[in-house]
């Protein structure tokens, strides 16, 4: 009996084996079948699932694929490649003209490719086929152009529509009344975004590009409501000068200050008004003071403006910031009322504590050099101001008074200074 159980199990043992051999041969078979049936078919035909776009690609000869991308670049390119529009204006340009190609070799190489790799062996390209075939394959179409040469096109445009903005100013009347000219909003073609725009759509072969710009709209620095409040001359100072080199440098010098706003709360800087007084920014070699001695340096008179402006500002409510005096005395304003500067070292700034903006101009008639501060009436509220020193001439102490009505209600201290002897 036991030999019988022992028999039926080594029978039962081998039925098993040749199930199990029997399951897998059909699961290999299934595989095989499908999958060399799939070889033949594809043999030479771009493979099943393969795509571009809506076109199916699948089918083609090498030849067919490759002919189907070169017909769709030579459509593509048989036109223009942008088309800019601005009013009535229209600009065009070819796709040779800013280099653009469509890489119908290589897309058509990628498309042949799937399931024919020269690189994979006969069994990595049958599953490609087969992944193709359950998952569909895209193929893409390059697209290049040089950026560079597009970029110079719409610099070429900018520089037909391009409006630079133009800042509001006054103009000084003789009788002393100002006259407002408004200022004028500039317009720009924004370069950037239109590179953007080319950049996303002329790669998917939307051809022609059209596009209508839109110009950049950059305000002026000085608008017409700076100046709407300016209504009179607050004060204004005059010093004399000699033509010449010297006289050259004032006349520079202050044609740099002349229409110069300065804002509620803002500290001006000459300095940074002038620029620095070099030959290259055409100022000529004058007398200056350098370490307490005369020489000759490109600028010279350059101090003779600021110390005028100095003037004015007191004149005019305003507060001094930086101020430095002079080695010696000047000849052109009282000592005590000078401000001497330096290129890279000395400057002379005020600050605008005033409620509302005020406006400098500045005047040469070839011997006198006149500066005025404008500004709002009601800022002083009736307010008049003047100057005087006390001391020596080389040790004076300058003062402001304040006046209204007739009478002082400030007298407020500047500074005192200490000159060197002028030498014989």
């Amino acid at each position: 009996m036991r030999k019988y159980e022992n028999e039926v199990k080594i029978t039962l043992s081998t039925k098993t084996k040749y199930l199990l051999l029997a399951l897998v041969t059909c699961a290999v078979l299934m595989v095989a079948i499908p999958a060399s049936v799939m070889a033949v078919v594809n043999q030479n035909r771009v493979a099943m699932g393969v795509y571009y776009g809506q076109e199916r690609l699948s089918g083609m000869s090498r030849e067919q694929v490759q002919a189907f991308f070169n017909d769709l670049a030579a459509k593509k390119l048989d036109k223009d490649a942008l088309i800019l529009t601005y009013k009535d204006k229209t600009w065009k340009y070819k796709p040779e003209d800013i280099k653009l190609e469509v890489h119908a070799k290589e897309a058509a190489e990628a498309a042949w490719k799937v399931g024919h790799d020269p690189k994979k062996n006969f069994a990595a390209n049958v599953a490609d086929q087969l992944e193709s075939a359950s998952v569909r394959k895209d193929i893409e179409l390059e697209i290049t152009y040089d950026e560079k040469s597009v970029e110079e096109k719409l610099e070429a445009i900018g520089r037909e529509i391009n409006v630079q903005p133009q800042n509001a100013y006054l103009v000084l009347q003789a009788d002393g009344s100002m006259v407002l000219q408004p200022g004028r909003n500039g317009s720009f073609l924004p370069k950037a975004e239109l590179m953007e725009k080319i950049e996303l759509y002329i790669r998917e072969l939307h051809l022609p590009l059209k596009l209508t710009i839109t110009p950049e709209v950059k305000a002026p620095e000085v608008k017409s409501s700076d100046l709407s409040t300016v209504d009179t001359i607050l004060a204004s100072y005059t010093t004399s000068y000699y033509p010449g080199d010297r006289g050259h440098n004032i006349e520079l010098a202050a044609g740099k200050l002349n229409q110069k706003l300065v804002r509620t709360g803002e500290v001006f800087s000459f300095n940074n008004a002038v620029g620095t007084r070099t030959r290259e920014n055409g100022f000529l070699d004058a007398g200056v003071i350098i370490d307490g001695r005369m020489a000759q340096d490109s600028g010279g008179g350059v101090c003779q403006v600021s110390s005028t402006l100095y003037n004015a500002i007191l004149l005019a409510g305003l507060t001094p910031v930086e101020r430095t005096a002079h080695f010696f005395p000047s000849a052109y304003c009282p000592p005590g009322r000078d401000a001497t500067v330096a290129d890279g070292l000395l400057d002379f700034t005020f600050r605008n504590q005033l409620p509302h903006n005020v406006y400098l101009f500045s005047s040469c008639s070839g011997s006198t050099i006149t500066i005025y501060v404008a500004g709002t009436r009601a800022d002083l509220d009736g307010c008049s101001i003047s100057l005087y020193t006390e001391g020596s001439h080389l040790h004076p102490s300058l003062y402001r008074v304040w006046t209204k009505n007739g009478q002082g209600i400030s007298n407020e201290f500047m500074h005192t200074d200490h000159y060197a002897e002028h030498p014989e």
